[in-house]
């Protein structure tokens, strides 16, 4: 940011803490629509009553996807796109990207839907940028989505 002549600040930053709040008045905060691109647990289901054939889902989560998965869920984990897991802002380059999918055997362009999976909903956003940056159009709410399982 700096070498890029970017403005710094040189104060301290002041974070309010939450018993300083006004919380009692009105605010004009609120959603733009409904999330289309996250699905829900009885769409996940429908998935494996069609026997998976028409859907991939990739689970993201680091160690904890050895506890237990999805059955047929492919394992790419958050930590797989970027240069070291200490850092997750430093990503790999794009070819780097694309070699992870193909040895996962995933298509990022594929028409098959995929299904982004994590616990949380945080580290599937790692994921779900690998695919657009591959060329996956996530505009088409349809064939990209996210579990927040």
């Amino acid at each position: 940011w700096i070498d890029a002549g970017g403005d710094i600040d040189t104060e301290p930053t002041v974070v309010p803490r939450a018993k300083d709040l006004e919380l009692g008045g009105d605010t004009n905060y609120g959603r733009l629509s409904a999330p289309s691109n996250v699905c829900d647990m009885d769409e996940v289901l429908d998935v494996f009553a069609q026997d998976g054939k028409d859907t991939l889902i990739i689970d993201s989560r680091g160690s904890s996807f050895g506890n237990g998965h999805m059955p047929g869920a492919l394992h790419i984990p958050y930590s797989s796109w970027v240069v070291s897991p200490d850092s997750t802002l430093r990503w790999k380059n794009i070819d780097e990207v694309r070699k992870i999918f193909a040895d996962a055997g995933v298509d990022p362009l594929t028409d098959k839907k995929i299904i982004c999976s994590c616990g949380t909903g945080v580290s599937v956003c790692h994921t779900l940028l690998a695919l657009e940056l591959c060329g996956r159009d996530l505009k088409n709410e349809e064939r990209t989505k996210m579990y927040d399982a």
